[in-house]
């Protein structure tokens, strides 16, 4: 319906603008992610990563909407964040959090982009411990994490060896 064909103009218009035009798309698509309907706020956020780092003035919006309490809001948020900035103090502590989202799809791909950080993201292997013990999909990711991080996670990837999953002692 409408609001399909008005994801679709949002995504159009942020993958087609010029430089010159992102600002002016940028003010209008802010308050839109700030919409009471979940489908409009994400098409939004969506939008706003699309534009990549020229969105990089409404960080604190995306910041914000990581804690909605709409799931697509909340996922939408996170990827646009990633897309828009690589700053790993702003980025690393919004996907800790994510880290421990309700929402599995959130957690798994919070575990994800954490490792692309490398050592950089050395803080969240405690979390990350969290998320080791949660289901098997998030286990996978976490442990790929913390070797791409290269932390002092070692003693937890040898205790992982132990774990009852064999699916965990594999990973």
């Amino acid at each position: 319906g409408l609001e399909t064909w008005g994801k679709a103009l949002m995504h159009s218009l942020a993958q087609i603008s010029l430089p010159e035009q992102s600002n002016k798309l940028i003010s209008q698509l802010a308050p839109l992610s700030q919409s009471d309907r979940p489908v409009v706020s994400a098409a939004a956020l969506e939008a706003l990563g699309d534009l990549g780092p020229q969105s990089v003035p409404v960080v604190p919006t995306l910041l914000e909407k990581t804690l909605a309490p709409n799931r697509e809001v909340r996922l939408a948020a996170y990827q646009a964040l990633t897309r828009v900035t690589r700053q790993s103090r702003t980025v690393v502590p919004a996907l800790t959090a994510g880290i421990q989202d309700e929402d599995q799809e959130i957690r798994i791909y919070a575990t994800e982009q954490i490792g692309k950080f490398g050592r950089e993201a050395q803080g969240p292997a405690e979390p990350l411990l969290f998320a080791v013990l949660d289901d098997s999909e998030v286990r996978k990711s976490a442990l790929d994490t913390l070797r791409q991080i290269r932390t002092e996670a070692l003693p937890l990837l040898i205790t992982a060896l132990d774990h009852e999953d064999a699916l965990v002692r594999l990973f």
